[in-house]
């Protein structure tokens, strides 16, 4: 431990000596794992995690498609919700939802906008998500004029209300009009945007519901693997409920031919990465390849030290230090030098990640 505490201070002693490498080579180092450390840990958090709901690998989306006009992937109208429930086994639960501004307050209180979400009752129960207070949606919701709920995220409850258990059963105005508030969601939950802060359901009405709206797509949808399913299944089912609606409805046969219109069934974790996962890989090789770059260079710059060094190196070994000594005190300097250049490199991936 002496020699240990000694080789330290005298490499210290040395990188202060040589502020010029000292400084390029932590400066290389931070730069290079720095940029790794943030976009590894987008990867991992986009690609590698699963989604945080339980048994998530089962969770599936299901959108249109009118290649033939250009369209890749659409949304799904409120008649393919009930269609698609009532003709698609394989699937066990399904919602509809889509993300919007909504304007919360108004008359007493100051109206602000706020990022929400609409979703079918249905929804809380495909991704299996309960409420941190109160409760989620529920069947009766689905009801028109039942539907006069609303639920709080954790972080808008703790913002706003201070996380009282209270605010179950105040009246909160949304969009002018005004909701009973009869929950908060869990800490952890996510979908779509973190800064999601009010969720109220959705109930279809009749016209809504009629078969004039079968293509007007607004929603999107998600469900759940019914048990022993596989997603191939899923499109088969969809595929031949396609089929059976061409014969249902000869007037739109011609257009949707023509459009190439068809349903796609896909992972929900791949539906919501989209074409972003392409670019994540593609940076992530990016920075592998700075990596390796900044490594090479300060592995040149380490052997020119050592190059320069060789006298005094010589005149060390002259007076008595053996070869162990000498390589454990260049160890040493490495490690020092990885060490700060480490510490550096998550400070700057921390930096960079936000």
């Amino acid at each position: 431990m002496d020699h240990a505490w000694q080789d330290i201070r005298v490499a210290l002693r040395g990188l202060r000596k040589d502020r010029g490498f000292t400084l390029t080579t932590v400066a290389t180092l931070a730069l290079c794992l720095g940029a790794n450390l943030a976009i590894f840990a987008v990867i991992d958090g986009v690609l590698l995690k699963p989604l945080p709901f339980d048994d998530a690998g089962r969770l599936v989306a299901i959108h249109n498609q009118y290649p033939g006009a250009g369209v890749e992937r659409s949304s799904n109208g409120v008649p393919d919700f009930y269609d698609r429930q009532a003709s698609v086994p394989a699937v066990d639960g399904l919602a509809m939802y889509r993300r919007t501004g909504l304007t919360v307050g108004g008359e007493r209180a100051d109206a602000e906008r706020l990022q929400g979400l609409i979703v079918s009752p249905s929804f809380f129960d495909v991704l299996r998500v309960r409420a941190h207070r109160g409760r989620v949606f529920s069947a009766a919701e689905a009801e028109v004029g039942a539907d006069q709920k609303v639920l709080l995220s954790y972080d808008h409850w703790q913002r706003t209300y201070g996380g009282r258990d209270a605010v179950l059963g105040e009246t909160l105005r949304v969009n002018g009009a005004p909701f009973t508030i009869i929950g908060v969601l869990p800490p952890g939950f996510r979908f779509l945007d973190p800064a999601i802060a009010i969720v109220r359901p959705i109930a279809f009405t009749a016209q809504e519901r009629a078969d004039d709206q079968r293509h007007s797509n607004s929603w999107e949808q998600v469900g759940r693997l019914a048990a022993g399913a596989s997603l191939e299944q899923v499109q088969a089912q969809l595929d031949a409920l396609n089929a059976a609606n061409l014969a249902r409805f000869p007037n739109l046969r011609d257009v949707l031919l023509n459009a190439r219109f068809g349903t796609l069934a896909l992972p929900l974790q791949t539906f919501l990465v989209g074409d972003i996962a392409g670019t994540l890989r593609l940076l992530w090789g990016g920075v592998l390849v700075v990596l390796v770059i900044g490594c090479v260079n300060v592995t040149n710059l380490v052997l020119v030290r050592a190059t320069a060094r060789r006298r005094e190196l010589a005149t060390r070994h002259a007076l008595g230090a053996g070869m162990r000594r000498l390589v454990g005190q260049s160890l040493i300097e490495s490690l020092l030098l990885a060490g700060m250049g480490g510490g550096a490199g998550l400070l700057l991936g921390a930096w960079a990640l936000a």
